[in-house]
């Protein structure tokens, strides 16, 4: 079953995490040495600050501070964007396929 999000749901998700992100770039919590009370940084613990913490791209101190794991955002970052042009070459290919087809059989 697939599932329908809308695109401008899809880009305020992607600006919301943007400006997390860009929180902890300015309060300066980018390591662990760095680590930053979120009350500091001046964000809430909402679904996309737990996505980015469930993959580690925000981690937390035992004492409770948070750090930007630029690393791991590098890392995400890269891996979605070859996905993207996965996906986007596949879409070309079937489409070519399908035009190949069309042609072929008329």
């Amino acid at each position: 079953m697939a599932v329908h999000v809308p695109v401008h749901v899809v880009h305020a998700a992607g600006a919301h995490r943007r400006r997390i992100i860009d929180a902890f770039r300015r309060s300066g919590a980018t390591s662990a040495e760095r680590a930053t009370p979120l009350d500091r940084i001046e964000v809430e613990r909402d679904g996309v600050f737990r996505s980015l913490e469930k993959s580690r791209i925000l981690r937390s101190e035992p004492d409770g501070r948070f750090y930007l794991h630029e690393g791991t955002l590098q890392e995400v970052d890269e891996r979605s964007a070859r996905i993207g042009a996965l996906i986007g070459i596949t879409t070309a290919a079937v489409l070519a396929l399908v035009i190949a087809l069309v042609l072929l059989f008329r």
